[in-house]
């Protein structure tokens, strides 16, 4: 798990110093990802980048990840909480990362991404009557 952790701190830092060189060299060529607001339009490589270096995510923090390693293929599921723009937006969101080895190097191939949900119903919830 720790190796993906480092992967998903390094693509997120990469995107907040404005680095794309190094982000783009992390994401596989038909990268794209597909957001729960929108499923069935995904966003391509070149306009998630151009998005994510306007917004420049600052202070990204990623906690729970899971890491289901299948080898060539490995998906990585986590909460992430930064903060997008000058406007200091906070964000939070649950991200779904399907990560692709090629050769002896990983690429994120795509990114299934939803706004965070809390682990538990809100209180009051589940009362009946």
């Amino acid at each position: 798990m720790a190796e993906f952790y480092h992967r998903e701190q390094a693509l997120a830092q990469a995107l907040e110093a404005g680095q794309s060189k190094a982000a783009e060299g992390m994401l596989a060529p038909n990268f794209e990802v597909r957001a729960a607001a929108d499923p069935g339009k995904p966003i391509p490589r070149a306009q998630w980048i151009q998005w994510m270096l306007h917004d420049k995510p600052m202070d990204a923090r990623i906690d729970g990840m899971a890491v289901h390693d299948y080898g060539t293929v490995a998906v990585v599921s986590f909460h992430q909480h930064d903060v997008l723009g000058a406007a200091h937006v906070a964000n939070d969101r649950f991200i779904v990362d399907v990560w692709v080895k090629q050769a002896s190097h990983w690429l994120l191939s795509v990114r299934y991404s939803s706004a965070g949900v809390p682990s538990h119903p809100p209180q009051g919830a589940n009362r009946k009557g």
